[in-house]
């Protein structure tokens, strides 16, 4: 492992033997450094001048400045940081780990070939955006380089990110990491939104996903002045295809079979289509839970005239079975008869 670490993605920061160096507080000098180092090759003093000095000043001068406050950050190691000859500075590559170039060079010219644990290791090297905090926008020969170089290392982001989602397909929770990682980076791409959605619908988090489309369809509106295309609302669609099908599939377990009555119910001959039952030997009616006839299921509102015959018949039959009862013609006897004469009744226990 290098003794020195200099990181570009994020915030500039440099590390010798695994600690933290303090860098410059000069904004200039630390563009300098990383310039030098996501560059890779020498450049001329003159060039340099005008990239951060370009102004009636000595930028020569400003230029030696920030040399003399970069060679000490290699104090202690076997490393020179800056190779100088003549009018030309560079950095010496050989004994300093840059992550942008080892990014670069493990994934060489096409992203897409490289191999899956290549991808995952550069993925995780991307700490953020490239020289996070040092735009300079007075300077706008570095600052047009900052942007450009920012701009072709976002692409190389959502390249890699990209590829992993592709080729993690069969693993959803893994896949559904890189995409919303990619979603972060672009948070504008309709693409990138499709992928979270999709995967979170194979997933099985149809909720999710239907946020997710929301919140796309909102920015899409909202920031662009777009609709939603056909492609997403084909990721919507499925969806809802997909909760259907759920649902229908759920709908059988859900329901339970009536078992089969071999004899009628109280009722059932005056509505074959709103069966009641009666409840003991007086007038109480209640009405079963469904009604079911040949014709189908049908409401309670279609028998509300057989409802009053059969609960007039009820009532009857209940009264009658009243009347009839051993207590009832015993009373019936003692009040018209009485018990002192001992002679027959006249009641209806004497029919």
């Amino acid at each position: 492992m290098r003794s020195i670490e200099l990181r570009l993605l994020g915030t500039l920061e440099l590390r010798r033997d695994g600690r933290i160096v303090a860098l410059p507080r000069s904004k200039k000098t630390r563009a300098l450094l990383a310039y030098l180092a996501a560059t890779g090759r020498p450049h001329a003093r003159a060039s340099l001048c005008e990239l951060l000095w370009d102004g009636p000043d000595d930028p020569r001068g400003a230029l030696r400045w920030s040399l003399a406050k970069i060679r000490p950050l290699a104090l202690g190691t076997h490393t020179s940081l800056l190779v100088t000859d003549g009018e030309e500075v560079a950095m010496d590559p050989s004994g300093v780990d840059i992550d942008l170039a080892a990014i670069r060079a493990n994934l060489g010219a096409d992203p897409a070939a490289a191999a899956i644990d290549v991808l995952r290791r550069s993925a995780d090297r991307f700490r953020g955006e490239f020289l996070e905090g040092l735009d300079l926008p007075d300077c706008y020969r570095y600052h047009e380089w900052w942007t450009a170089e920012r701009e072709s290392i976002r692409a190389l982001r959502v390249s890699v990110l990209s590829t992993l989602v592709r080729r993690l397909a069969g693993d959803p929770d893994a896949a559904l990491a890189c995409a919303r990682a990619r979603l972060l980076v672009d948070p504008c791409a309709e693409d990138a939104h499709i992928s979270v959605i999709e995967l979170l619908a194979a997933s099985g988090r149809t909720r999710e996903a239907l946020q997710q489309y929301e919140s796309c369809r909102r920015m899409l509106e909202g920031q662009l002045g777009a609709r939603p295309s056909s492609a997403l609302e084909r990721a919507r669609s499925a969806l809802g295809a997909g909760r259907t099908a759920e649902r229908d599939a759920r709908v059988p377990a859900l329901v339970r079979a009536e078992p089969t009555r071999t004899t009628p119910l109280v009722g059932e001959r005056h509505c074959p289509r709103r069966p009641r039952l009666r409840s003991g030997n007086g007038p109480s009616i209640r009405p079963v839970d469904r009604c079911t006839a040949p014709g189908g299921t049908v409401g309670w509102s279609a028998c509300a005239r057989s409802r009053r015959r059969v609960t007039a018949a009820g009532a009857r039959r209940g009264y009658l079975a009243r009347r009839r009862s051993p207590a009832i013609v015993r009373r019936h006897r003692q009040s018209r008869c009485g018990s002192h004469d001992g002679r027959p009744s006249r009641g209806i226990d004497s029919r």
